[in-house]
Order: structure tokens, then sequence, then C-alpha cells
């Protein structure tokens, strides 16, 4: 794994070194800037935590912190002050810093938080690159063909995909590339970095795809000690503005599904206007 690169900027020699000598010593490239200027001058060398002070002699560390992630959201940021408020620690975590920390500080305790700090960033771009890696095989060329139907349904799958619509029916024979398609609509759209949750109708039992599907009242059936609106009901909520909606993942029915299921899934999809590649 390569060195991360973190970036002090203090306008106090005395700080800068102390924690340069300390981070070196841990494996760290550390680079210093005594101002706000030299700071985002130096973000284009590649930084991956920023150490940083809030009293600069040309600007302040908030202002720095602004424009810091305006550069690169995933830059973690650790303030450091010696006139910490409330105020100031609300205003910087709203604007993306990880942790405000006072002054005097501990350096064992701030190289703790970097270690913390750094394995969040790690962790994150590990789940960006699996979501990457995840939804590459379903691009729409993916859609293998040149006839006239195959060039057409790839413009109908891509006017989809950026539709407002959030629920899409397909139906046609097993074997005919449903599942492609689904997933090519997923990927395809602004719901791309959400999870992507496949059911197999025919492996669940009735009553359960139902209420998987549509939710449940409390009490409604044995063990039911819980509401659960469901993915539908929450999709449903969120297009009203119910501020209890919930965000969940997208649900793809696929297969053979029991009457009484059935009839629903087609009611609520008349209602929410899906689309069809009838």
């Amino acid at each position: 794994m390569s060195k991360a690169t973190i970036l002090i900027v203090d306008d106090e020699a005395l700080i800068r070194w102390s924690l340069t000598e300390r981070l070196t010593s841990e494996g760290y490239d550390v680079l210093e800037a005594e101002t706000g200027r030299a700071a985002l001058e130096k973000l284009p060398e590649g930084v991956d935590l920023v150490l940083l002070d809030y009293r600069l002699p040309d600007t302040d560390g908030v202002t720095v912190l602004r424009q810091i992630k305006e550069f690169d959201q995933d830059i973690l940021v650790i303030l450091l002050t010696a006139y910490a408020s409330v105020e100031t620690a609300v205003e910087a975590m709203k604007l993306g810093a990880y942790h405000v920390a006072n002054k005097p500080f501990n350096v064992d305790e701030i190289a703790a938080t970097i270690e913390r700090a750094l394995e969040t960033t790690r962790l994150r771009r590990e789940v960006r690159q699996f979501r990457t890696n995840a939804a590459r095989p379903y691009s729409l060329h993916s859609i293998v063909g040149a006839s006239r139907a195959i060039t057409a349904l790839r413009h109908l799958v891509a006017r989809v995909a950026v539709s407002p619509s959030s629920t899409v029916l397909l139906t046609r024979e097993s074997g005919t590339g449903k599942d492609l398609i689904a997933k090519v609509v997923h990927y395809s759209s602004d719901r791309a970095s959400r999870p992507f949750m496949n059911i197999t109708c025919s492996a669940l039992p009735e009553q359960l795809l139902e209420s998987e599907l549509f939710g449940h009242e409390r009490g409604a059936f044995t063990d039911a000690r819980l509401q659960n609106k469901g993915p539908q009901q929450g999709k449903s909520d969120a297009r009203r503005g119910d501020a209890g909606a919930e965000s969940r993942p997208d649900p793809v029915p696929h297969r053979e599904i029991p009457p009484d299921p059935g009839v629903v899934i087609t009611s609520t999809c008349s209602d929410d206007e899906c689309g069809s590649n009838d």
C-alpha cells in the first residue's frame, strides 16, 4: 500500500516540526505550509489528509476547509484550534471536517485520529471501486446486437434509466434477458451508487413475498412486532415528500409470482406508471 501524504498547515514552526517528526516516524509523507494560500497550492501534489490550523496569517481555517472540499471532497481535514467554540465546530463539521481538535493537543491522540481517518477513506474508496466494478458489466453496450430491434431497445433503456420514474415493469418469456435489462437500467440511472437487490419471487412463500415488497402493519401476523413499510411503500412516501420516508434498495422481482401478489404488483405498477418492454 502506498504511503499517505499529510499536509500540515500551521504558522507556528514548532508545531509543524513536532507533527512532522511524529508522522514521518509513522511512515507518512509530510508536506508543510504556513498560510492558507500555500496550503491550497500544495493540493495538486496529491494530499490525503490536512492538519489545518484555524487561525492563519492570511485567512481562517474554515475558509481554507471550504476551498479544500471544493478541490477534492475525498481529502480529509482535521481542524486544529486554540479558539474552540461550538459554532466553529458545527460549521467545520457541516463543511466536511473529519474532526476538530483543541490546542494544545496530544500528539499520540492526533496520530490515532489520523490513522482512523485514513482507514475510513480507504474503505470509502474500496466501496466506490467495488460499485464501479459491479456496474461495469452492465452498461448499455452489454446489450449485444446491431439489429433495428436491439438498437431501439438500447434507446428505450437509456430513456427509462434517466427518467424520474422509480418503478419499471419488464415482461417477456424466461431467458429473454429481463435480468440483464433490469441491471442496465439500474446502473445507468442516478441510483447506480445504491444497492441492487435481486429477489427470486418463486423462492419466497406467497405471504412473505407480499410482506417484503409491500410491507405490513404491526400484529398483522405472528411475529410481526414492528411496522414494515417495505421498499415499494417507502418509495411512494419519498415521492410524496413524507419526512419519515426511508431509502431502501430497489427490489427486482423476477420469475414466477403467485397469483395474489402478482395482482398487487400489477396494480402498484399501474398506479406508479411503470415502464414496460412490451
